[in-house]
Parts: C-alpha cells; sequence; structure tokens
C-alpha cells in the first residue's frame, strides 16, 4: 500500500530533513557571525529523525534505527545547547 504507515513517516523524514537547511541558510546569510544554530531548524530536524527512526523501527531495519536513535540524542543535545548557552554555545 502506497500510504502506509512507514511510507508516510518516511515521506515526512525526507521533508523535514529537506527543511532543515532552508532556516539555516536564511539565518547564516542574515548573521553570519551566528554560525547559522537556528532554533527552529533543529526542532524540524529532531522531528525528520524520530519520523525516520520510528519508520524503521516499524521495518524492522535495526541498523537505520541504531543510527536514527544516535542522531535523535545528538540534536536533541544541540537543542538544549542552543537554549542554556544561547546561539553562540
Amino acid at each position: 500500500m502506497l500510504l502506509s504507515i512507514p511510507n508516510l513517516l518516511g515521506i515526512m523524514g525526507t521533508i523535514g530533513l529537506m527543511l532543515f537547511y532552508i532556516p539555516q541558510l536564511w539565518t547564516a546569510w542574515r548573521t553570519p557571525k551566528l554560525e547559522g544554530f537556528n532554533l527552529f531548524s533543529w526542532c524540524i530536524l529532531l522531528v525528520a529523525v524520530i519520523a525516520l527512526m520510528t519508520q524503521s523501527i516499524l521495518l524492522n531495519i535495526w541498523t537505520a534505527a541504531i543510527a536514527n536513535m544516535v542522531g535523535t540524542i545528538a540534536t536533541s543535545g544541540m537543542i538544549v545547547k542552543i537554549i542554556i548557552g544561547g546561539r553562540n554555545g
């Protein structure tokens, strides 16, 4: 089935990964000294990685699930760093 749950999660994750770069590039262009740290884009990336992780678990692709779990942890850490330390970390 074309619109199954794993397929929808994959589409959501792929779109999220693409949308991650738009705010990053906008921030880097607008204020280059901030090095592109944009909280909104990191939150988009977190949702995308969680969607891809869930898709991998549903499809029993455990190596991809573990890789996306690591991505979830790293992305969450960056969000916490931005919130606590400000944009300059």
